[in-house]
């Protein structure tokens, strides 16, 4: 029944990630990419969590070769996309413009929406198929027990990493914290425990806030970055491009404060477990 399940699961991922891969990249294709993105790190988390990218070769290279390249290409043009929406939002929340930066970002997606286009125009036709069909023989040939093994302890050992730096608030350790929260939600989706256990629904939902804290910490620093390396090339003589610049990154910074607290003061409180 697992085995079927996970199965099941995996192909859906795969269709999916080709439905979202058809318009990735084209004008006005935010969600696809957004969604293109996770249907990868799910499909990353399973090959992780039962080893499959050191077990099979094929799986190997078409992750190396592929989807490798598709996730890093998409997600450059996810951060830019991103800017662009927040800086609109910060326009309205100082009343300012920001032309320069706003044009900056603009081009970058443009940019960055071709370049995604011409990858995976460069991908080889139906890897995603066969890297579905290697996964499905793979994990055919696990006993049903051996599935529920390999998922518990995989989780097991992502929250034991969760709990260790908790209180651990920088950069590096954060990365790591988003990620580990992502596998271990996408651990919990797969097994599809939320009918037999009505609890895990709700823990799922605890730790996709986690993310989005997270997330949106990401999202504010790649903002500022951006705003801090513009102001770098204004002139002294700029002065009123140079004080809306500077508002701009004191109320982000602000905001980036404001998000670390809350998940500073929620993150102990989570719950993680089957």
């Amino acid at each position: 029944m697992l085995q079927e399940q996970i199965i099941l699961y995996f192909s859906n991922l795969v269709n999916d990630i080709s439905f979202h891969l058809q318009t990735a990249g084209l004008p006005q294709s935010t969600e696809a990419v957004h969604d293109a993105r996770v249907g990868i790190k799910k499909i990353h988390a399973l090959l992780k969590v039962f080893d499959l990218e050191n077990k099979n070769k094929k799986i190997k290279g078409i992750l190396q070769n592929h989807i490798g390249i598709i996730f890093k290409t998409a997600g450059k043009l996810r951060d830019v996309e991103i800017q662009s929406y927040l800086l609109k939002d910060y326009k309205n929340l100082l009343d300012h413009g920001y032309s320069d930066l706003e044009k900056n970002l603009n081009n970058k997606v443009g940019k960055r929406q071709k370049n995604l286009r011409k990858k995976l125009a460069e991908r080889k036709p139906g890897f995603l198929k066969i890297l579905e069909q290697e996964v499905r023989s793979e994990i055919e040939s696990v006993a049903e027990e051996r599935i529920d093994e390999s998922i518990r302890s995989y989780l097991d050992k992502a929250t034991r990493k969760i709990i260790k730096n908790r209180s651990r608030i920088n950069p590096k350790v954060l990365h790591k914290q988003r990620r580990l929260l992502k596998e271990i939600r996408f651990c919990l989706e797969m097994r599809n425990l939320t009918d037999l256990h009505p609890a895990t629904g709700e823990q799922i939902s605890r730790i996709k806030e986690m993310e989005d804290l997270l997330g949106s910490w990401h999202d504010y620093n790649n903002l500022n970055k951006s705003v801090e390396k513009l102001m770098q090339k204004l002139k002294n003589s700029d002065v009123d491009k140079v004080i809306k610049m500077n508002a701009l990154s004191h109320t982000i910074s602000n905001d980036i404060i404001l998000l670390l607290d809350k998940y500073r003061k929620t993150i102990p409180d989570l719950e993680i477990g089957i």
